[in-house]
């Protein structure tokens, strides 16, 4: 009788059983994971640098646009409440970089306490200048006063003794009127630059500008001294020469402007050289054509300036209308 063979199971094993190679990544795999990770994440870095880089652009082209709009929306309310009078006073002109470029009387209110609500005429007295500012640490800037006109005060408007027109001067205008250094607050910290154009009214009539061009016929060309006309006194003498805002249809505007954060690279003497580097425009060209080139080589800026704010310097320009035939005498 034969026996049944004996039958043994072995256990299984808990860990299982590889044929072939260990488990395991080899070095080069491993070094081959850490380049691709090194690009994955330098890609990333350099995006992420870009971003930021076009994100800190961006503000600070907004603000710089932001200044612009400020400054052209103040001088659009003031021109719309000009005194729309040829005896009224007015002052046009182009210092260069720095100094008094607009004064004129506008129906605006003011704050400088001369005289108070019941005492104000209704209208005060609106300067803008280009000048250092304390509070700018000692940069200059667009500054702006406003001054207002009180009931008591006499020959702030209409002819003097002579019978000519009400100057804008120390001595043929009111003395207290005129705003002191301190009647100045800031508009914008980062205007440098500022220049007024004149759009001559297209009456095809000839115009005698205030630096004593002659231009033929007026057809609408933009100038940078204004028209002026020559009044005598009564019962003869020499004349004088005003403005002549009858023959202007148009003030041209034009700025240049720096951001808050590009301006904090620059003392006061670099914002002065910079400015300088944008010349009046001259004939009858805008302020924007002639600037822009400037502005978009920064290379040929001042080599004093520190090349970000070289690079971030913008220009900016606006016409507001002055309808001269609502100019009465």
């Amino acid at each position: 009788m034969r026996l049944p063979r004996r039958c043994t199971i072995a256990a299984p094993s808990p860990f299982p059983v590889i044929y072939g190679r260990s488990a395991g990544f080899t070095l080069v795999e491993i070094l081959s994971s850490v380049v691709v990770l090194i690009l994955i994440v330098g890609v990333i870095s350099q995006v992420a640098s870009m971003t930021i880089r076009a994100t800190r652009m961006s503000n600070q082209a907004l603000d710089a646009a932001s200044q612009a709009r400020l400054v052209f929306g103040r001088i659009g309310a003031d021109v719309a409440g000009a005194v729309k009078r040829t005896d009224a006073p007015w002052d046009l002109q182009n210092p260069g970089k720095e100094g008094l470029y607009l004064r004129f009387l506008s129906a605006v209110p003011s704050e400088d306490g001369t005289a108070g609500a019941s005492a104000n005429r209704g209208f005060s007295l609106v300067a803008y200048q280009i000048a250092a500012h304390a509070d700018n640490h000692g940069r200059a800037c667009l500054v702006r006063a406003g001054k207002s006109v009180a009931r008591n005060m006499s020959g702030y408007l209409g002819l003097d003794g002579a019978g000519l027109p009400v100057r804008f001067t120390s001595t043929g205008f009111p003395s207290g009127l005129l705003p002191a250094s301190g009647d100045y607050d800031i508009l914008s910290p980062g205007v440098i630059r500022m220049v007024v154009g004149y759009q001559l009214y297209p009456d095809n009539l000839q115009a005698t500008l205030q630096d004593g061009t002659v231009v033929p016929n007026a057809r609408g060309q933009v100038v940078y001294s204004p028209p002026v006309r020559s009044v005598t006194p009564f019962g003869g003498g020499t004349a004088s020469v005003y403005p002549d805002l009858t023959r202007i249809s148009a003030v041209v505007i034009g700025l240049v402007v720096m951001d808050a954060d590009n301006l904090k690279l620059m003392n006061a003497g670099q914002v002065t050289a910079l400015a300088g580097a944008f010349a009046d425009p001259t004939g009858n060209t805008l302020p924007v054509a002639v600037w822009n080139a400037v502005a978009n080589n920064p290379s040929a800026l001042p080599a004093a300036v520190p090349w970000p704010a070289r690079q971030a310097v913008r220009v900016f320009q606006c016409a507001f209308p002055l309808t001269p035939l609502n100019f009465k005498p």
